[in-house]
């Protein structure tokens, strides 16, 4: 009887795909009713350029201007040890020097732009896996935690600027004190005039000691601001000794693992091991709220973890938010401590007041075990649109809404859009890749435009020996090369 009303529930809000390829739970096998889905399809299949490495992981990471037409694209291994804008792409000096590709859209028409890599060889240490573009697209900071320059605590992050076609380095931004992993997390405000650098192992001064025990590495996130092309630290958003936290964690620790912030420079959300935090800009930056998230895991080994949470695992989160900073996403790939059936989510909060408020939860109707769903996400500007990445799905069928049953292909990866209506919030397509393969890791990055219409998924371990645009998926001769699939 459970069982009947169990299928019955789920043909309400969805299709279950006949066949189901050997699942014997039905739950995993449903797709949007074709009334809910929109009508994206892959467009476009995105590589680095042919003098570019083909073994970079490029697509690592994503970011998408609002009108949907600038894309940065990572590939943090890229290995030419050249450095500056438009660097020699065939130097092979460097295995994990990284760099960034932007591409530009004309219709429906890619090409690329630009080759960016870091003006100092300290940051060219896997640059490409975190950073962030404007609302326009010509202002992109990225993020080097790995940053290596001698008699500094590592980290940096670089911040570009486009005029017309033509990019430069504009500025290199260290910390006023030692942040250790400062550039873990990167956000810009939609002018591109405030950013936001996230360094979750600062010990508020203090030093730092690995594992990090004496001081605590309590974390925090890093203010700067542009004045006539001039950058310049404005403020250190420190955790409040007030944070709302899960049992059992007494004591927040690494806050800036990842960071939001409002189109208009004045909302910043960030992570805590066990938190979401909001601060706010007035006459000067301050707390606002925060709201409790799942507890890390427990992990036996003391030795894992950070500080008087000691023992207890920071799970990997995303963190989202929109344009007014009214709605906060954050996906949770990882179960809880002591929830390790608990499906993978996203939880929506929403800023009202001075308190954030959990208005929801987002689930795929499929229950995809282990696919590490909510490990990337991106809101559109209006909170309306939530694209989420679940890199770890083993679905072997490519394309859009495609039979979602059967889990043969590990880490092949997914992504899904959900919107935002009267009702609450609702799945309208389950994608993946038009040619599936095993650990392409699709959906580790993702990236939405303003309006929700352009969803861009990264493919880090995309095998394909092709190069630039809509070159041969069907090759697979060279893991982790790396691909983006741009749909719309």
């Amino acid at each position: 009887m459970r069982a009947s009303l169990a299928i019955a529930a789920l043909v309400l809000s969805g299709v279950i795909f006949a066949g189901c390829g050997g699942d014997t739970d039905l739950s995993a096998c449903i797709l949007p009713d074709p009334a809910d889905r929109l009508s994206l399809r892959q467009e476009t299949y995105l590589k680095a350029p042919a003098a570019a490495s083909t073994e970079s992981s490029f697509g690592a990471g994503v970011a998408l201007s609002a009108d949907g037409t600038t894309l940065a694209v990572g590939a943090p291994f890229d290995p030419s040890g050249a450095l500056g804008v438009n660097a020699d792409p065939t130097d092979r000096s460097r295995t994990d020097a990284g760099a960034v590709h932007v591409f530009v859209r004309t219709g429906a028409t890619w090409s690329h732009q630009a080759y960016l890599k870091p003006a100092t060889r300290y940051a060219a240490v896997q640059f490409g896996r975190e950073f962030a573009l404007s609302r326009s697209g010509d202002t992109l900071s990225v993020g080097v935690p790995e940053d290596s320059k001698p008699k500094l605590a590592p980290g940096s992050a670089v911040i570009f600027h486009r005029s017309g076609t033509t990019w430069m380095e504009e500025a290199y931004l260290r910390p006023s004190r030692a942040a250790v992993a400062f550039g873990t997390a990167v956000a810009l405000s939609d002018d591109g005039d405030t950013a936001v650098v996230g360094a979750p192992e600062d010990t508020a001064g203090q030093g730092w000691v690995h594992p990090c025990d004496v001081p605590a590495c309590t974390g925090a996130a890093y203010v700067f601001a542009r004045t006539n092309g001039r950058w310049y630290e404005s403020a250190i958003l420190d955790p409040p000794s007030s944070l709302s936290l899960p049992s059992p964690v007494f004591t927040a620790v690494k806050m800036g693992a990842r960071v939001a912030l409002s189109g208009d420079g004045t909302v910043v959300a960030t992570l805590a091991t066990g938190a979401v935090a909001t601060f706010t800009r007035g006459p000067t930056w301050a707390f606002e709220a925060s709201a409790p998230l799942p507890a890390p895991r427990y992990d036996v080994d003391r030795s894992v973890g950070r500080g008087v949470s000691r023992g207890y695992v920071a799970p990997w989160m995303s963190l989202g938010m929109s344009s007014d900073g009214r709605t906060i996403a954050v996906g949770e790939p990882e179960p809880p401590f002591g929830e390790d059936t608990l499906p993978s989510r996203v939880e929506i909060f929403t800023r009202q007041g001075a308190q954030l408020r959990r208005t929801a939860v987002v689930q795929p109707l499929a229950t995809r075990p282990d696919s590490k769903f909510g490990y990337e996400l991106a809101l559109s500007a209006s909170g309306t649109h939530l694209a989420v990445g679940a890199y770890a799905d083993r679905g072997p069928q490519g394309g859009t809404n495609p039979d979602p049953c059967g889990a043969t292909l590990e880490f092949a990866g997914a992504a899904y859009l959900f919107t935002l209506d009267a009702v609450g919030w609702k799945e309208r397509a389950f994608l993946k890749a038009r040619r599936v393969n095993q650990r392409a890791y699709f959906g580790g990055s993702v990236a939405l435009d303003a309006r929700g219409e352009t969803l861009v998924v990264g493919a880090a371990g995309d095998p394909s020996n092709a190069s630039g645009i809509n070159g041969d998926e069907s090759d697979s001769s060279t893991p982790f090369a790396g691909a983006a699939y741009v749909f719309r």
